[in-house]
């Protein structure tokens, strides 16, 4: 975005200089081809915008194709058994590993959180708090996790204020014993 910004400001400041050009004007003059003016003179841009764009489709497609591959998964992990059809995703980090994002999934039921990379730390650590769970004197919530080989899905955690002064203070107790874990 950094870099579109900075172009885009050059190139509004130029115009407005020249000819005292509007906001509305300067837009209008450069989606008249399509963006093609701007990037003949930028070609770098082009180049760079047509691989964010192909990363971004890549990865949009494989996010669909791991819905579909784990769909009867999702559903006994997060669905109850129920079949889930997802109603929105919201990708919700920058970027990363050839335009791969963390993706917020809506589904009717509730959100899962997809992870483009592995979880093993994740799943790890709720194993553990499992094993632990009869011994241990504060009970640690964990997200309920699925792992896939390099990625995974996670329960969405609504943040939410503790209710009670007493749900507060459970919270620092069960958040100081998964410290203790690590």
């Amino acid at each position: 975005a950094e870099l579109y910004e900075h172009v885009l400001y050059v190139e509004f400041e130029t115009r407005r200089r020249l000819s005292d050009v509007g906001y509305e004007a300067f837009v209008a003059d450069l989606t008249r081809d399509g963006l093609a003016s701007l990037f003949e003179e930028y070609s770098l841009l082009a180049r760079i915008t047509v691989r964010l764009l192909s990363g971004f489709a890549a990865a949009a497609s494989e996010l669909c194709a791991r819905l579909r591959a784990d769909s009867t998964a999702l559903a006994e992990r997060f669905g109850e058994g129920d079949s889930l059809s997802p109603t929105g995703v919201e990708f919700v980090c920058d970027a990363h590993r050839r335009c791969r994002q963390v993706a917020v999934v809506q589904f009717e039921t509730g959100r899962v959180v997809y992870k483009p990379r592995g979880i093993g730390h994740a799943a790890g650590f709720d194993r553990l708090v499992d094993r632990l769970a009869d011994v241990f004197p504060t009970p640690v919530a964990t997200p309920t996790v699925l792992e896939r080989d390099d990625y995974g899905w996670v329960s969405y955690c609504e943040p939410a204020p503790p209710e009670e002064s007493d749900d507060a203070a459970a919270f620092y107790r069960a958040a100081g014993a998964a410290t203790c874990l690590l």
